[in-house]
């Protein structure tokens, strides 16, 4: 808490929205805000305390890489004096799977 850590995460496909928005029968507060991919870095700094640069990056396959990239310069260019990578890449639904096969 209270470090200059930054936080970078990248973030591709997640489909839990459709269970949580969409789903009625489980449908809870804030699930809009809990399923925005913008704030996942954010939150992560939120709840670890602390002040580096915070952000979640999507360049489709190449998310991880590139966020994994950006957490390197920034500890190199002194914007932190440590990163927290991550990267997600999560598909629970059987839908795109099946738009990419027709």
């Amino acid at each position: 808490m209270g470090t200059n850590m930054g936080v970078f995460v990248g973030c591709f496909n997640y489909d839990s929205i459709e269970h949580w928005m969409f789903d009625q029968t489980v449908r809870v507060g804030m699930a809009s805000v809990g399923n925005a991919a913008y704030a996942l870095a954010n939150r992560l700094s939120f709840a670890l305390g602390v002040t580096g640069p915070s952000f979640t990056v999507d360049t489709a396959c190449s998310s991880s890489t590139y966020a994994l990239s950006l957490a390197f310069n920034a500890i190199k260019n002194g914007d932190c004096d440590s990163a927290l990578f991550a990267g997600t890449n999560l598909i629970l639904s059987p839908f795109p799977t099946e738009d990419f096969s027709r």
